[in-house]
């Protein structure tokens, strides 16, 4: 094998500098957006939880199933239903804006029914975080840190995103599966990008899609 490959990438204090800084971002998102759920905070801390699931997925290339990072049940819950909320706030606005452009009265009704279900969706939000130790999240990561990260493991990451994307691109029929798991390859190599940028040219031939000119 190309010694190019089985160089050590990222040892483990390196990985873990990384983790922590994702995760006090989270964790600064988090705080804001229990005050009121406001939709930039929210957005903020999707966004830095994409980032720390890409860099776990990538960690965990060629790591044993039972050894691999796993950010836990309560954080993907409280993730999800932040999203819901987000989405019944993007819908709000994108409903009173339509009618505002086009002269219409506002559907007071429906409007009030979303307001209501994004209550709903607060409380359950409010119900989950009640639940959420960001020390013993930190912990659960760290503690799965392997001692090293291999350039090997970084290569095979780099093929593994290549092979999927390919496979999803010549679809004859894109469903809305297969376009979330496209925006899923992509924002994997867009967040980790920096972690793994000097391995892309020996990893992807010339005429990869993926690789950057």
């Amino acid at each position: 094998m190309n010694k190019y490959f089985i160089m050590i990438y990222m040892k483990s204090g390196e990985i873990i500098n990384v983790f922590d800084k994702i995760v006090k971002k989270i964790k600064k998102h988090y705080n804001k957006l229990l005050e009121d759920f406001e939709i930039e905070e929210i957005h903020g801390f999707r966004l830095e939880m994409k980032k720390l699931r890409g860099f776990i997925r990538l960690i965990n290339t060629n790591i044993p199933e039972d050894k691999k990072i796993k950010t836990g049940g309560k954080i993907k819950s409280f993730y999800s239903t932040a999203g819901n909320i987000r989405s019944l706030q993007l819908h709000q606005q994108r409903v009173s804006h339509l009618c505002d452009e086009m002269l219409l009265e506002k559907p007071v009704l429906y409007l009030q029914l979303l307001h209501n279900e994004k209550n709903k969706q607060k409380k359950k939000a409010g119900r989950i975080a009640d639940k959420i130790s960001y020390n013993y999240f930190r912990k659960k990561i760290i503690d799965l840190v392997p001692d090293k990260l291999k350039a090997e493991s970084v290569q095979a990451f780099i093929i593994q995103k290549q092979h999927t994307l390919l496979e999803l691109v010549f679809l004859l029929d894109y469903s809305d599966e297969a376009l979330h798991e496209i925006r899923k390859v992509l924002k994997d190599l867009l967040c980790d990008w920096k972690y793994m940028s000097s391995y892309v040219p020996a990893a992807l031939p010339a005429y990869s899609p993926i690789k950057r000119t």
